[in-house]
This record gives structure tokens, C-alpha cells and sequence, in this order.
């Protein structure tokens, strides 16, 4: 015979239900509030305090919350417990850098029957913050950017960002940039050449922030840079820009300067820079002793709208002044070569027809002249997207017939017996011969007459 039933709650209440009979149907309804849910945590927290929240079940008869914090999951090593309180919060301090911190909440109501408790949150605390370092950075250093590489760890939330700072003593100290990728800082010498201190500090994914080191971590001294680029940066005269593919320094008219000649090709946003062009080198400018004047003498055929490509410099023809060959890329239809011989005056005059040179059906990349066979004459390379040509010169200038022809200014033992001058020779694929004509009237004469063209000043 059953006469009563006894009920405990998994919140501690304990509940006796007298008068019950046999086959009877109990409804037992659990007395007290609901249990309260704790607001969710992040996975850590500065400091070595932390205040946890719930909700408000007051709807369910809740008058008091009580809140306890543990470092295990079944609360057996409690850190903190707040006592029954009104609030809807409560922090907890003492908490130590490193601590997996567990929280549990529950209610009671005004006759002092309590929930039961709350699931567990938790969070780990970080009261450290991150430590970094600059690597060894090298000494002197020139006054062109340069890397400047750190190592930053941290044991709790993980390294966010790193800052580094500089100064030229006695300034103060000043933010340089940020990283936040864990890549070196590209350092550029803002005060120019000088002896810079830095260091650098850390921030963790939390906030905490690395105190500054009392003294730096590297002491660099930069130096003036040995290569400066003096051209001109908005791409006008020498700074060319025009979508250069090719550039060969000669000294033209023999003046103990160099002179410049540069390859472009068309480009769709700069139609009108897509010529070739020939920079007369004038010299310091005597107004400026750090400058120097360039002036584009570039007239007629030379400024070719071909997509130029490799230019070179070289004597070809024995005659004391420098000639240059300029090798054209095939896009749509033929693209010929030229070689620009040089007429002494300041003017040049295209004969790569004569001398068989252009290469129409080719598509030239690079040209360079050497005396490959020790005759005494310079022989033309020639490289194509295609077979190359090695163009031996076997001939007279087609402009002076009778010219270079001499067995003297040959090699003696491999030409001795030579009493006429022979045409330049292709080696390629396959040996060819194109004969020289016997008209020496020019093709196209162009050149620099000394007033034309623009003068560009290199700071």
C-alpha cells in the first residue's frame, strides 16, 4: 500500500505528497523560479577580472541569483561564488592569467526555494600581453627601402597587429606602420640618410599592448644610396614614358658623352608616345650642378611607331662614329629592322636594305654587335621570335663603295687573299647571301640637326 510519495528536485527541492491512493494520476509540478541561461562569453578576457550576466526570470518568481565561478566543469574548485544577490551581474576579480574559468548560475524565489543551475560558460583569462622583437637588421644601410623583419608571440589570445617605431635622436619617438599580416615592414628612412633607433610593440587579439622597451631593439645607419633614379618621374624625356622595350647608350657624335637611344611600342593609353626615340646627352646643367640635360633630337623615319624592341650600338662600318641597329616585333604584317648608319653630322641614314638586314618576314626581339670572327669589322646578331641571324660583315659600306675593303683591315691569315669585298652574310637556319645593290642613294635619311627637339633636365 502506497499512502505518500516523496519527490526531489535536481534543484535540492524536496517535495512530500501525502493522501495519495492506489491507481491515482500525479501531477507534480517542480516549485521555484526557472533557471536562469548566462549570457555567452568570449573565448578570452583581459585582465584578471571578469563580470558575468543572465537573464531576468523575476516573470517566474526569481528574487535572488547566486553565481559561482570554478576552474572544472563540475565545480569542484570553486575561484568565486556571489553569494544570493538581486543583480543581474556580478564580477568576479582574483583571477589569474592563464585560468580556463567556468561560470553557473540559478534563482530562487521569495519563499526561498531555488532552480536548478544554469548550463556552464566559460572563458580564459589573458592578463599577458604579447612579446616582439626586431631581428638583426643590417648596418649600414642605403637610403633605399629595406626589410625590417620582427618576431612577436603570445601565450593567450594571439598576436593582432605589430607597430613599429622609429626615431632620429633626440625626435621623439614616432609610429612608423602597422602590420598585421606577420610580414617584415618595408622601411623607407622618412628623415633620408640618417641614424635611425627602433622597436617595436605588439597588441594581442584582446587589447592587451606590449609596454615599450626601454631601449631600442636596432640602431641602423642609412646612408646615402649608391643608385638614384634621376630620371624624370612624370615619365617626360629619359623617364619615357611610352612603354620602353629597348635601351643602348653610345656616343653618337663624339663628344665623350653618352647618348641615349630607347624602343617603344604603341600602347592604347599614350598614342602619342609610341616612337622610338634618341636622347642627345648635352651635359651638366651649369645652372644646376646636380642636373643634366638630355635633349630628344629624334626627327623623321628614326621615330619609328613600330613595336621597337632591341636597339645596339656599334662601328659597323670602321669609319670612328658610332651606328645603331634597332630590331622591330612582327604584330600585324611586317615590322623591318633598320640599321641607322651614323653620317657624321649629326644625321643618320637607314641602309639595312642595302646590306640586307631588315628581316621583314622576322620578328626582332634583341641585336647586339660583336667581331664574332676577328676580321676587323663588326658582325650583327640578331635575335627573332623565330630563328636568329648571325650576320657576318662581309662587305663595303654601301654609301662608299670601295670602303673597308682592304685586306689590311682584315685578319691577315684568314684573309690575305682578298682582293673585292663580298656581301654581308646571314647565318641562320639556313646560309643565305643578299647581295648589296650597286645604288648607294639612301633609303631614309634622318637625324638630329643640334636645334630641333626638346631639352629634358634629369634632377
Amino acid at each position: 500500500m502506497i499512502d505518500s510519495v516523496t519527490v526531489r528536485w535536481p534543484s535540492g527541492v524536496v517535495q512530500q505528497l501525502g493522501s495519495v491512493t492506489a491507481s491515482q494520476l500525479l501531477e507534480v509540478v517542480e516549485p521555484g523560479p526557472d533557471a536562469p541561461v548566462l549570457d555567452a562569453e568570449p573565448a578570452y578576457t583581459s585582465g584578471t577580472t571578469n563580470t558575468v550576466s543572465w537573464s531576468d526570470e523575476s516573470g517566474s518568481g526569481a528574487v535572488e541569483y547566486r553565481v559561482q565561478a570554478a576552474l572544472d566543469t563540475g565545480f569542484a574548485t570553486l575561484v568565486g561564488d556571489s553569494g544570493w544577490i538581486a543583480g543581474l551581474s556580478h564580477e568576479f576579480t582574483g583571477l589569474s592569467d592563464g585560468q580556463l574559468v567556468r561560470y553557473r548560475v540559478r534563482a530562487r524565489d521569495a519563499g526561498g526555494i531555488a532552480s536548478r543551475w544554469s548550463g556552464s560558460v566559460g572563458s580564459l583569462q589573458d592578463d599577458a600581453p604579447p612579446v616582439s622583437s626586431l631581428n638583426n637588421v643590417v648596418s649600414p644601410q642605403q637610403d633605399v627601402p629595406f626589410s625590417v623583419a620582427y618576431l612577436a608571440t603570445d601565450t593567450g589570445s594571439g598576436v593582432a597587429s605589430v607597430d613599429l617605431y622609429y626615431r632620429v635622436d633626440p625626435a621623439p619617438w614616432t609610429l612608423f606602420g602597422t602590420r598585421t599580416d606577420g610580414q617584415p615592414f618595408v622601411f623607407t628612412s622618412p628623415e633620408g640618410p640618417a641614424t635611425y633607433e627602433l622597436y617595436s610593440i605588439a597588441t594581442d587579439n584582446i587589447g592587451n599592448v606590449e609596454a615599450a622597451p626601454p631601449m631600442p631593439d636596432e640602431t641602423v645607419v642609412v646612408e646615402p644610396a649608391h643608385w638614384v633614379n634621376v630620371a624624370p618621374a612624370d615619365g617626360s624625356g629619359v623617364g619615357n614614358n611610352g612603354n620602353g622595350r629597348g635601351a643602348a647608350w653610345g656616343d653618337y657624335d663624339g663628344d665623350g658623352l653618352y647618348d641615349l637611344f630607347i624602343t617603344n611600342r604603341p600602347v592604347w593609353f599614350l598614342p602619342n608616345d609610341d616612337t622610338d626615340h634618341l636622347f642627345h646627352n648635352l651635359g651638366p646643367d651649369l645652372g644646376d650642378p646636380d642636373s643634366w640635360l638630355f635633349q630628344d633630337v629624334t626627327t623623321g623615319a628614326m621615330a619609328d611607331p613600330a613595336y621597337g624592341q632591341g636597339v645596339s650600338w656599334g662601328d659597323f662600318d670602321g669609319d670612328g662614329d658610332l651606328d645603331v641597329y634597332q630590331a622591330n616585333m612582327a604584330v600585324a604584317g611586317t615590322a623591318p629592322n633598320h640599321l641607322w648608319r651614323n653620317n657624321g653630322n649629326g644625321s643618320f641614314t637607314d641602309i639595312a636594305p642595302q646590306t640586307g638586314t631588315t628581316d621583314p618576314a622576322g620578328s626582332g626581339r634583341g641585336a647586339t654587335w660583336v667581331d664574332f670572327d676577328l676580321d676587323g669589322d663588326l658582325d650583327l646578331y640578331l635575335c627573332n621570335d623565330g630563328p636568329n641571324y648571325l650576320w657576318r660583315n662581309d662587305g663595303e659600306d654601301p654609301l662608299n663603295p670601295g670602303s673597308g675593303c682592304s685586306s689590311t683591315s682584315r685578319r691577315p691569315t684568314a684573309r690575305a687573299s682578298a682582293t673585292t669585298c663580298t656581301p654581308w652574310a646571314a647565318r641562320g637556319s639556313t646560309t643565305t647571301t643578299t647581295a648589296i645593290p650597286t645604288s648607294t642613294s639612301p633609303t631614309t635619311t634622318t637625324g638630329p640637326t643640334g636645334s630641333s627637339g626638346t631639352t629634358a633636365r634629369i634632377p
